[in-house]
């Protein structure tokens, strides 16, 4: 999944929140997931030809998950619900809204 579709998909299962998650946050998300460790332990992005980060790059499922897991944490900042429930209660808001989009 690229950028593009993470955000198409966040606005299709109704995640967008003005000021809270907006596609500006989804972009960085999807950078973070995106950085590499070189050998010397320094963070490093995928860069394309030209040195700029590429739009073409994809997550692998490892790092779609990071992804869901930091959008849950986002959009429930209660500090007090544990991890955990913070991304059940978020999977299950999102599979609800995936079975409305589907009928």
């Amino acid at each position: 999944m690229n950028v593009k579709e993470l955000i198409i998909m966040a606005r299709q299962l109704g995640m967008m929140r003005p000021g809270i998650l907006t596609d500006s946050i989804v972009r960085t998300l999807f950078s973070h997931v995106q950085l590499n460790e070189d050998s010397s332990g320094n963070s490093s992005s995928s860069t394309n030809s030209t040195g700029a980060a590429a739009d073409e790059d994809e997550m692998n499922f490892d790092e779609f998950k990071e992804v869901l897991c930091a959008i849950s944490f986002i959009l429930n900042s209660n500090p007090w619900t544990p991890s955990h429930k913070k991304l059940q209660i978020f999977l299950d808001n999102i599979f609800t809204a995936a079975s409305e989009i589907l009928g």
